[in-house]
């Protein structure tokens, strides 16, 4: 037995004497308090290892968030096994590829996901479904059989769960993050964000994702609560329960956005929100100043990635105005570099290239695929694939993604920088660049634009506003109208898509 030891189990069983009797998962009308979670967490681990699940196994979860989840999550670490975290907002045909390349020992799913379980290529069963009966037989193994601690010998460096890419460049890549990974983020994230015992978390991002999980796993940790969207719940229900529960945290989601447009100000200023997470350097940080007008929070962005475990910088409300389109400074301890093309950090502070990140929140690898953990990793640095710019004091700007490089004309065009420009035109509600295939320049920008109702633009109006700001060869050379812009469940643009969509003669730009 090594000393070092340490794993989200373990957390769970301190937080259980320390704030036994506080709530740790609300669901609808269940609360669930930490000591509840440990006692159901240790019975739960039992009952997957009579189900043959052991040190190493993979337990995927094709789950709603909220208490199910969270606790399955917990009691498949408790007994070494890796959970694989599956999106339900996959295809049934992308699921069944990364079932098979996870291959776990056991699917545990909602009853109502049972159809992205339909395709042929799928070869695992499914253990558990959450229909009536299979919910009261999930109900009595965590309720029965012995609720003691589990003495397995799991350590800081076994695998905890397994979270894939979005894969919008290629097949999605399983990050394996450890517990050691784990519990560094989910320490560096609470200390950053002031979270205590008395915080209360609206959890509205999936859990299948960092964003989600990162937060609620990091208030947990802390000592607070997690309130949990039910999936049949109104369109109102992000205010409502935020109001109900007095949560004091939240991120700034699609849901919760669409919930405060539909509820009156004196209503909204009820709410106790402290501060709100949000993505820095996407959009104008502007757009946030109702968070803090309104709901006396305190609005705070960052920068991360799934091999990031999460939430790698972070920067304050006002210097996000400052700096709108900055991701802010490294959590420390975390570090963060500009690499050059070996991926080895560059002497120039202020000097362009790939962000890199090292820390004990870095995953561990990607599953079963050593040459691109190799690619990713072998330098010491997480060559994260995004462009930045450093600056002495350390505050990174983001350029966009490698592979979303516009090369016009020989020049290095990176979309972030031009959609900064276009947000600022009146009437634009949303906008998104991509590069388009050229006869004279290879690749030319072409801009895609959501109008405001009643705004137009046009294609002069445009032109005369890139002139200054940006070199003429990053100045769109088409511009297209769109209802919406194709953005992925975390709102990161498809720029794939839009590079798809046809050139028309009409939307050449003078």
């Amino acid at each position: 037995m090594h000393a070092r030891q340490s794993t989200l189990g373990a957390l769970a069983r301190g937080n259980a004497r320390l704030f036994r009797s506080s709530a740790a998962l609300i669901e609808g009308g269940r609360t669930l308090s930490h000591g509840e979670l440990e006692l159901r967490t240790n019975r739960l681990a039992r009952t997957l290892m009579a189900q043959g699940v052991g040190k190493g196994d993979r337990v995927a979860l094709l789950l709603n968030d909220g208490i199910q989840f969270m606790e399955l999550l917990i009691a498949a670490g408790k007994v070494g096994a890796i959970a694989v975290l599956l999106n339900w907002r996959l295809s049934p045909h992308e699921i069944a590829w990364i079932l098979d390349h996870a291959a776990p020992k056991l699917i545990l799913r909602a009853d109502h996901f049972a159809p992205l379980l339909a395709s042929p290529l799928l070869a695992t069963d499914v253990i558990i479904a959450d229909e009536a009966a299979a919910e009261a037989r999930y109900e009595r193994w965590a309720g029965e059989g012995p609720d003691s601690a589990l003495e397995l010998g799991i350590g800081l460096n076994d695998p905890l769960f397994m979270m894939f890419t979005s894969g919008t460049t290629g097949r999605p890549k399983g990050c394996i993050h450890t517990h050691g990974s784990t519990l560094a983020h989910l320490m560096t994230f609470a200390l950053r964000r002031g979270i205590t015992a008395a915080d209360c978390n609206l959890s509205t991002n999936p859990l299948f994702h960092v964003a989600g999980l990162g937060q609620a796993l990091s208030t947990l940790a802390a000592g607070g609560s997690n309130v949990f969207i039910a999936r049949d719940a109104g369109p109102l229900a992000p205010i409502e329960l935020a109001l109900q529960h007095g949560c004091t945290i939240t991120t700034l989601s699609h849901p919760l956005l669409e919930a405060r447009r539909q509820i009156d100000v004196e209503t909204r200023r009820s709410l106790r929100f402290r501060t709100v997470t949000t993505g820095a350097g996407m959009s104008d940080p502007a757009a946030y100043a109702f968070v803090r007008d309104e709901w006396g929070a305190l609005v705070c962005g960052g920068w991360g990635q799934t091999e990031a475990w999460g939430f790698a910088t972070m920067i304050d409300y006002p210097d996000m105005l400052e700096h709108p389109a900055s991701i802010g400074w490294a959590i420390p301890p975390i570090e963060a570099a500009v690499l050059d093309e070996r991926g080895l950090p560059l002497p120039d502070l202020e000097a362009e290239g790939e962000l890199g990140i090292r820390g004990a929140n870095v995953m561990l690898g990607y599953w079963n695929d050593r040459e691109a953990t190799e690619a990713a990793l072998a330098t010491g640095w997480l060559r994260t694939g995004d462009m930045a710019v450093g600056s002495p004091e350390g505050l990174f700007t983001m350029r966009g993604r490698i592979k979303e490089l516009i090369k016009s004309g020989g020049e290095n065009v990176y979309p972030v920088e031009v959609e900064v420009v276009l947000r600022e035109l009146p009437g634009v509600a949303d906008c998104a660049v991509a590069g388009v295939r050229d006869a004279k320049w290879g690749e030319a920008v072409k801009a895609f634009v959501v109008l405001e109702p009643g705004a137009t633009l046009t294609a002069e109006a445009m032109t005369a506003r890139c002139r200054e700001p940006i070199a003429s060869y990053k100045r769109p050379r088409y511009l297209e109208i769109v209802e919406a812009i194709p953005r992925d469940h975390i709102g990161k643009v498809r720029r794939f898509e839009l590079s798809a969509r046809p050139v028309e003669r009409d939307q050449a730009v003078p």
